[in-house]
């Protein structure tokens, strides 16, 4: 019987080898290829998330002239600060919850305390009336000046609202959460009558400016409104106003009922509709300022929210402050696209060639079956 010989043997199997290293090169290119494209194509997703997801700072002008649908500020967060700047009124209401106390300094002289106590049954202190119980309403025969005679009232929450007043004049509500107790402050530049109805008492008396002892010194007689409490004062609500400037200033702040424009730089102008909330964030640095201005006359009277910091500007239809994707687009979509092309583009064509041509080159059963069949069997030699 012949024997093959081993060289021959040893030829086959150094071809095999070979030929499989061929074949498997090409393919561990092509998979390596695959591996590169969708990694690349990750980091270019991630990239244009951040960067669509990260909203910096802008420019904010938030304002309307129309009152009419009574707008409402609402300030969180902590860090509130508010004032009202000044204003003439004809009347102001206390009202509760009396779970903190407000200080309401009148344009009497000290020795009307005592008497002035006796008509609302209190007790008077040092020129102060103790625990006056909400509602307590402070009426004037003519429009006085009020004001916060400290200036900025540190509070932790706060909420300011419209209302409509009498012959379609506009009045204020504020309500806010303080442990200490916020002061306003009457200044009578005419002769006027005060009436101060508390408890279900009346005290009246005719104030003359020659009366008044300094605003804001606690010179005069002080109603201290309320009780000792939780630190929720109460709520000071400004009817039959002639004028009136509340300023409030937050990090976090929510308008409703608001119908005019915000004006965003970068991000254009949008209107804003009555019926959606529109929900403020700036930076602590530099908050939110709201200043709720009424004014006799039509169209002097308006309501605006500035900072130069604005993070966020959420509204019925999204988010309004421009991404960092958004400002730079004509920049960013050509450089991501060609990262995208060279890195993604280019190697996943490359895996792909070599599938198609691995599929084109692949021999299907049939083909197989007449190579095999074309091939001599082998014999053996004749012994």
């Amino acid at each position: 019987m012949a024997v093959e010989p081993a060289e021959s043997t040893s030829e086959e199997t150094v071809a095999a080898a070979a030929s499989a290293d061929k074949h498997s090169r090409p393919r561990r290119n092509a998979y390596l290829a695959l591996l590169a494209a969708l990694i690349c194509g990750g980091v270019a997703i991630l990239i244009y998330n951040w960067l669509n997801s990260w909203h910096p700072a802008a420019g904010l002008k938030t304002s309307t002239s129309d009152l009419s649908t009574l707008p409402e500020l609402t300030v969180t967060k902590s860090a509130v600060q508010w004032q009202v700047q000044g204003g003439f009124i004809r009347e102001l209401v206390v009202q509760g919850p009396a779970q903190g106390w407000a200080d309401i300094e009148l344009p009497l002289p000290p020795s009307l305390c005592a008497p002035m106590a006796a008509a609302l049954h209190l007790t008077c202190k040092d020129g102060q009336l103790q625990a006056m119980t909400a509602p307590a309403q402070f009426s004037w025969s003519v429009p006085v000046e009020v004001s916060t005679p400290a200036g900025l009232v540190n509070s932790t929450a706060l909420d300011l609202q419209t209302v409509a007043g009498p012959g379609g004049a506009y009045g204020a509500d504020i309500s806010a959460l303080t442990r200490s107790a916020p002061t306003l402050c009457f200044f009578v530049p005419d002769p006027s009558r005060l009436t101060v109805i508390a408890g279900g008492w009346k005290f009246s008396h005719e104030v003359s400016p020659s009366q008044v002892p300094a605003c804001g010194q606690g010179a005069g007689v002080t109603a201290i409104v309320g009780s000792a409490g939780s630190g929720q004062p109460p709520g000071f609500d400004f009817t039959q106003v002639n004028s009136l400037t509340v300023v409030a200033s937050g990090p976090a702040e929510t308008l409703t009922h608001i119908s005019g424009q915000t004006d965003l730089d970068p991000g254009g102008t949008t209107l804003l509709v009555s019926t959606d909330a529109t929900y403020l964030r700036a930076a602590d640095s530099a908050p939110l300022v709201t200043t709720l201005a009424i004014n006799p006359g039509p169209g002097n009277s308006f309501l605006e929210t500035t900072s130069d910091q604005t993070t966020s500007v959420m509204t019925g239809i999204g988010q309004l402050v421009p991404s960092f994707w958004a400002r730079h687009a004509t920049v960013l979509v050509p450089a991501l696209g060609g990262f995208a092309t060279m890195f993604v583009v280019g190697p996943l064509g490359a895996w792909l060639r070599f599938e198609v041509d691995a599929l084109l080159t692949w021999p299907d059963p049939a083909r197989r079956r007449r190579r095999r069949e074309s091939q001599p069997e082998a014999t053996d030699a004749p012994s």
